[in-house]
């Protein structure tokens, strides 16, 4: 059973925050989540902003733009644009995190990850950060970048769940769908000496089945609500 499932706040508390936000990664914090997830792109002027999507809300490039340019399509004040920089300085030595880097070209995704590697261990917080990514070729920089980075891989919801293309990657977890986890699959995961932490479960019924099946972490835009149901599963054993 499930005891000790670490409950991963997806881009902060984002089902009562904007996601990606001081607010939301804030909030995260109080409602007592063990990791905060995020997004990594960088900007034209080589900057780590934190951003699920490519574009802005008012359809800016990412990746083609500049920092400065970017803020301009973003609220002011606590939903403003955040840095990496920002974030790790805010958060950095109060909570773990999961760093996702979005993939783009070769270049940008060798560029996106020795800056990521440097932000984190420029503030000798490599132990507390999990980078992952969907991008193999991403984690490989990671690991070239730092033999002591810790690393999970992403599973697209119907890719294979093998994990021949990870030679030399030693990560510790993989981080497959909701919808593609089974008993038979997490327990072969395990055998691997991998942690399985499942993307992304907000529904009761499914942060109940998650647990009973023995996965290692879920992520969640509700993170009090689901540290409220482990806990009263775990009382229950």
């Amino acid at each position: 059973m499930g005891s000790g499932v670490k409950v991963i706040a997806h881009r902060g508390s984002s089902g009562l925050r904007s996601e990606n936000t001081l607010s939301a990664f804030g909030l995260a914090l109080e409602e007592g989540s063990q990791m905060i997830e995020t997004d990594l792109r960088l900007t034209r002027d080589r900057l780590i902003v934190l951003s699920h999507d490519s574009y802005s809300p008012k359809g800016t490039s990412v990746e083609l733009s500049t920092f400065s340019r970017l803020c301009e399509d973003f609220p002011r004040g606590d939903c403003r644009l955040l840095s990496l920089e920002e974030a790790l300085d805010e958060f950095g030595g109060r909570i773990d995190f999961n760093l996702e880097l979005k993939a783009s070209s070769d270049e940008e995704n060798r560029l996106l990850a020795e800056a990521a590697i440097r932000e984190v261990s420029d503030r000798g917080l490599l132990s507390n950060i999990l980078f992952s990514s969907f991008e193999m070729k991403i984690l490989a920089k990671i690991r070239a970048e730092s033999s002591d980075a810790r690393l999970g891989i992403l599973l697209y919801e119907h890719s294979a769940s093998g994990l021949r293309d990870t030679i030399g990657l030693r990560p510790e977890s993989i981080h497959p769908s909701k919808r593609r986890v089974s008993l038979t699959q997490i327990e072969a995961w395990h055998s691997e000496g991998l942690l399985v932490n499942v993307y992304t479960v907000d529904d009761p019924r499914e942060i109940e089945e998650m647990w009973s099946m023995g996965v290692d972490g879920i992520f969640t835009n509700y993170p009090a609500r689901a540290i409220t149901l482990i806990h009263g599963f775990d009382a229950l054993t």
